[in-house]
């Protein structure tokens, strides 16, 4: 995990870097289950290395709610990280409780 993490957050970085941003933000800690500690960890680090900074804040308390909020005015909400891996993982879960019923 942490290695993708790593090319992901890191990407996000070079992106930033050279250009008139001086910080980045990584979307993944605002999910209820990343791991905040460790996305602030790698974040702080490659803005380190690339010479930008990493705005960090975790965002998961309120994640639910806005979550609600969203799904009560008619928004969709998907319920997979974005990563192909997830929406794998999603899929599959989705094929299984179909050749159940």
């Amino acid at each position: 995990m942490s290695g993708l993490l790593v090319a992901e957050i890191g990407e996000d970085g070079k992106i930033c870097q050279g250009e008139w941003v001086r910080r980045f933000y990584f979307h993944a800690s605002c999910q209820p289950l990343s791991g905040s500690g460790l996305i602030n960890n790698i974040g702080t680090e490659i803005a380190k290395n690339l010479g930008v900074g990493f705005y960090f804040k975790d965002f998961r308390p309120g994640f639910k709610a806005a979550h609600n909020t969203a799904r009560a005015k008619g928004m969709y909400c998907q319920n997979y990280c974005g990563c192909v891996f997830s929406e794998k993982e999603q899929i599959e879960k989705k094929k299984a409780n179909t050749k159940r019923k």
